[in-house]
């Protein structure tokens, strides 16, 4: 467990395998800290379905090189005795041109933000996953960023806020932020 605390103890960013626990953790040393009781709050960082279906649109966009899609899992595949379908390509290139040939073939592989388990695309030469779980009713955008150093996940996450809007948070700091 590592804990940023930020903002004279009123923030912590948690980096651990679990929440639970951390997140408990950090609200005794704050109770003790303030001398009251204190409980951390997850952030909150939900997005508009309209935002994703953005962010889709761009990256599966063959003019829009600003983030481009190298692998897609979605669930409820509709190929018979097949619960996922995978697209993926380990080169340089992107899979539009599968999705797109995908889609005239089979149908539509974007037409339920739930059924997508993750995507991922190619971000300062790395292939970053992006999940759009939802929390509380709420859609939120997470990205792995075990493939990034901390300035690359800093870089991406300013990225998608400038160039999608998008507040995106990275799965590898579970808990309170």
């Amino acid at each position: 467990m590592v804990f940023h605390f930020d903002n004279d103890g009123r923030r912590v960013r948690i980096s651990s395998t679990t929440s639970e626990q951390p997140r408990r953790v950090a609200d005794r040393l704050a109770s003790a800290y303030f001398n009251a009781p204190c409980t951390y709050v997850d952030d909150g960082a939900t997005v508009e379905r309209a935002q994703i279906e953005n962010l889709i649109a761009a990256v599966t966009d063959p003019a829009d090189d600003r983030l481009p899609i190298v692998e897609l899992l979605v669930k409820n595949c509709p190929l018979a005795g097949r619960e996922r379908l995978l697209l993926s390509n380990e080169s340089d290139g992107d899979i539009i041109a599968s999705i797109d040939d995908f889609e005239a073939r089979v149908g539509e592989l974007f037409d339920n933000i739930e059924d997508i388990v993750r995507i991922k695309v190619r971000f300062e030469r790395r292939r970053v996953t992006l999940f759009f779980p939802k929390r509380d009713g709420a859609h939120v955008v997470e990205f792995g960023d075990s493939r990034l150093d901390n300035n690359q996940a800093a870089r991406f996450v300013d990225f998608m806020s400038v160039e999608f809007g998008l507040n995106v948070r990275s799965t590898e700091r579970k808990g309170g932020r």
